[in-house]
């Protein structure tokens, strides 16, 4: 399955540059092992990422165009009633999944590309704050969406420590998993445009 439509693309994404609030976390478990394979994982994650932005460009483009709600048919009752009982089956998945990833994921400004990682460690509660070093190996867990608390992670290595920014580089996905985490990047690009369009 292809999700980007050409190389050129491909290759404008991998160069461009967002920043954005995302719930983040590190770890340094197994990272020993710089080509760490975590694309079971992902395909979890993206998998989510993709029903999720769906839902919102959905819900965007009911707002952008003035939806009729006066014709209410059989149909689009029975889909209603299925998207309350999707809503509840989401509900307890995001609750269990807060108790295996943790209650609360504070968001961090970070400068995100689909090859790079910047953010300034000040932000980080004093107790909580790694110590990192040039070089040092590192996964990430970057959370998509609230609604459903499971991480898209990246393993990668710390190219450049000024003061509190750090910056990283991410390790190469296969071809299938980095073409989705492209695809992400552009939504969160195209989010951000929309947000300041409204």
């Amino acid at each position: 399955m292809t999700y980007l439509n050409s190389d050129s693309e491909h290759s404008n994404l991998s160069k461009q540059e967002i920043v954005v609030e995302l719930p983040l976390k590190f770890s340094f478990k197994h990272c020993a092992d710089a080509n760490i394979d975590l694309s079971i994982e992902n395909k979890l994650a993206f998998d989510i990422v993709d029903t999720f932005s769906q839902t919102e460009n959905n819900s965007e483009r009911k707002l952008d165009r003035q939806v009729d709600r006066a014709a209410q048919t059989e149909q689009a009752v029975q889909t209603r009633v299925l998207e309350k009982k999707l809503n509840v089956v989401m509900q307890l998945l995001n609750s269990l999944l807060a108790n295996i990833h943790g209650e609360s994921l504070k968001k961090y400004l970070v400068k995100l590309s689909a090859n790079t990682i910047e953010w300034d460690l000040s932000q980080f509660h004093s107790d909580s704050r790694p110590t990192l070093e040039l070089n040092q190996n590192i996964i990430f867990d970057l959370y998509p969406t609230s609604d459903l608390p499971y991480p898209v992670k990246r393993s990668g290595v710390i190219v450049d420590v000024s003061g509190s920014v750090i910056s990283a580089k991410f390790n190469p996905l296969d071809r299938v998993n980095q073409e989705r985490f492209d695809k992400w990047i552009f939504q969160l690009h195209r989010r951000i445009i929309h947000s300041k369009m409204v």
